[in-house]
């Protein structure tokens, strides 16, 4: 099986954390997966790692608006 996935991080992420992303999902999923890799520095740190409709958000952006989010409730 062959799935298209994408990593977005804040900044430009060296080979070897690439290739560990890549293969910890792909173990995941079972399947061979290629990412493309999107900087976008509004999240501040971590990473968002897209597959399918699946979301897995590490980001610093995404953790503060979980914490408001509680906090607000």
């Amino acid at each position: 099986m062959f799935l298209k996935g994408k990593i977005v991080t804040a900044s430009m992420l060296d080979d070897d954390a690439i290739t560990d992303i890549t293969e910890r999902f792909e173990r995941r999923y079972d399947a061979n997966i290629d990412f493309t890799v999107e900087i976008n520095s509004s999240i501040v740190g971590g990473v968002i790692v897209t597959v399918r409709d699946d979301v897995y958000d590490g980001s610093v952006r995404g953790k503060l608006l979980s914490m408001r989010e509680q906090i607000l409730k």
